[in-house]
């Protein structure tokens, strides 16, 4: 299904154009990638006081991201697993022992990988 045609006061048919020096567009440049706009979207916002979403953490703590890597080669590793597993027991092997034993490896690593998201997000102010 199309998207409704816009009614002619809703369409964006006036131009504007407006010089800057080198060092202002980069300046807009920066600030609109900052917080994940176009350069035309940000100068929008900010002429018309429109709202403007929180700027974007340049970086995640250091500690954070190594935690967040272990637990994600974790993850992996515990997957890894699964599919080994999957494959024996489609040849007729018989391991519920290790089943048991990824699962409760999968479920520390959930609830790791929980308790560090949460804090990154809680730092992030999202």
């Amino acid at each position: 299904m199309a998207r409704p045609k816009k009614s002619p006061d809703e369409k964006r048919s006036v131009r504007k154009t407006q010089r800057y020096t080198l060092s202002e567009d980069q300046e807009i440049a920066e600030k609109a990638a900052a917080v994940g706009l176009s350069d035309s979207e940000f100068i929008r916002r900010r002429s018309l006081s429109y709202h403007m979403p929180k700027p974007r953490a340049s970086q995640l703590d250091a500690s954070a991201m190594a935690a967040l890597n272990r637990i994600a080669a974790q993850i992996a590793g515990a997957c890894n697993n699964t599919n080994q597993l999957t494959a024996s027991v489609h040849r007729g092997s018989d391991f519920q022992n290790y089943w048991r034993a990824v699962g409760a490896d999968l479920q520390q690593d959930r609830a790791d990988l929980r308790r560090i998201i949460n804090a990154l997000l809680a730092e992030l102010d999202i």
